[in-house]
């Protein structure tokens, strides 16, 4: 039997087009063996509620860099001939940023809670934002697999 490449996308409610990356979060996603996951309705379900987690890891990823970066607000003088260009601190998105983080990280905790998942949120821009671990019984580090480029291994 054939499997169609997009089949998953059926039926799913996107809110616009999605990047190649998106659809390797629902692939995997979709084809992810976990307990309580097993009729296609569900499939498709928890396929979709990965892709929101993902997106809202990049968005407080993003967070992370502008905290991290102290909310850099670029600021260019002249003096004569002479331009300098430095970087303020931006109380505006300081407050943005601030409201945001917690709004974020409600939302991935609600939605990964329906679904029995583990995470780890990390405030280091480097890395990956979150770490989802699909067990229940998983508790070393090794087990959480990293939201920064794809979802699932």
């Amino acid at each position: 039997m054939e499997r169609r490449r997009h089949h998953i996308l059926d039926g799913l409610p996107l809110p616009r087009k999605i990047t190649k990356r998106e659809l390797a979060i629902i692939e995997a996603s979709y084809n992810c063996e976990i307990e309580g996951v097993d009729s296609y309705e569900d499939r498709k379900t928890f396929a979709q509620d990965m892709l929101k987690v993902a997106r809202s890891a990049l968005k407080l990823r993003r967070i992370f860099e502008i905290v991290c970066n102290g909310y850099p607000k670029e600021v260019i003088r002249w003096k004569g001939e002479l331009m300098y260009r430095y970087n303020i601190e931006d109380p505006k998105l300081r407050a943005k940023c601030e409201r945001d983080e917690p709004r974020l990280e409600k939302k991935i905790a609600k939605i990964l809670s329906r679904w029995g998942c583990r995470w780890i949120i990390q405030a280091d821009p480097r890395g990956p934002s979150i770490r989802v671990s699909f067990g229940p019984d998983d508790t070393s580090p090794d087990n959480f697999l990293g939201h920064h480029t794809h979802l699932i291994n």
